[in-house]
């Protein structure tokens, strides 16, 4: 069993470094999220999210933001990045194998494999959760949840 917020807290400061200071927000709800996860599957799902967010946000002043709270017996996690949103019709598409909204969202840095949600989602699924995304006003939001030991 592995708490879930010192999980959190261990890849903000791992990952941090990489944006400028301030850019990465740690949010955590108080108190222990036991949860049941194989860390170097779980820092993968937020590496590739903190990537895609880099290569793909497009915002000036790119403020990414990882959020850790229970609710009923489960530990939610949410990504979200302030950069240019994804079009409704894109959203759908995301999590597919070699796909990249290129006509939406201008890669940076080279192109991407189109590979990074997909690799996300399978390695969700495989732990039996499902990965949401919205996009509102420019903040997509990437979510999950792991029921609680």
């Amino acid at each position: 069993s592995a708490c879930l917020g010192e999980f959190a807290a261990r890849f903000a400061a791992q990952a941090g470094p990489e944006l400028e200071p301030g850019r990465f927000q740690l949010n955590l709800s108080p108190g222990p999220h036991p949860v049941s996860l194989d860390e170097e599957q779980f820092y993968r799902v937020l590496s590739n999210l903190k990537d895609n967010a880099l290569r793909y946000a497009g915002a000036m002043s790119l403020v990414l933001s990882l959020t850790v709270e229970s609710w009923e017996g489960w530990e939610c996690i949410r990504f979200s990045d302030n950069g240019q949103g994804v079009p409704p019709e894109a959203l759908a598409h995301l999590f597919e194998q070699f796909w990249r909204a290129d006509q939406a969202r201008s890669a940076k840095g080279g192109e991407g494999s189109g590979l990074g949600l997909y690799i996300v989602k399978t390695i969700l699924e495989q732990h039996k959760e499902k990965i949401n995304v919205t996009s509102e006003s420019g903040v997509t939001t990437f979510s999950f949840s792991l029921t609680t030991e």
